[in-house]
């Protein structure tokens, strides 16, 4: 059975998550800040008279910021199991199609900057790694873990 993944990038470096699970790409929109919460929770972003939690998934991986053209970065709107939310993206690349189980891999040892816990396993396209995300793995730890500051 094939499966349909949206390839972005963080960092120049390539993630991929299920197209099952997004409703929309959109360019970057004006980003509320809420008070005392956690740095990977961007803010709130009203699209269509709809709000939604921005994620900075770069902040919750410990990726390290960089700058970025904001012209390029886009938000991908993720509906999960129980909520949706938007998730920023430098740019989004590309949609690939995957037949086969066996093309995506276990992530490998050497990469070691993202807890692979997040991760639902690593396709190549090209010569190039693309890095799954297991969304509700990753979503679920956002959710642990409530504002502290």
């Amino acid at each position: 059975m094939s499966q349909k993944y949206i390839v972005f990038e963080l960092n120049d470096e390539l993630f991929g998550i299920d197209i099952a699970h997004v409703i929309e790409i959109v360019q970057m929109q004006e980003v509320f800040k809420v008070p005392n919460t956690p740095s990977y929770i961007e803010g709130l972003i009203n699209l269509r008279g709809k709000v939604y939690t921005l994620l900075n998934i770069k902040n919750k991986l410990n990726l390290p910021e960089k700058k970025q053209d904001s012209e390029a970065m886009k938000i991908l709107i993720i509906n999960s199991e129980s909520d949706s939310f938007g998730f920023m993206a430098d740019s989004v690349n590309e949609i690939v199609e995957v037949n086969d189980d066996d093309e995506i891999q276990p992530p490998p040892e050497s990469v070691s900057h993202i807890d692979k816990v997040y991760l639902q396993g690593v396709l190549n396209i090209g010569n190039q790694p693309v890095l799954l995300f297991d969304l509700e793995a990753l979503l679920n730890a956002c959710r642990e873990k409530k504002p502290s500051k």
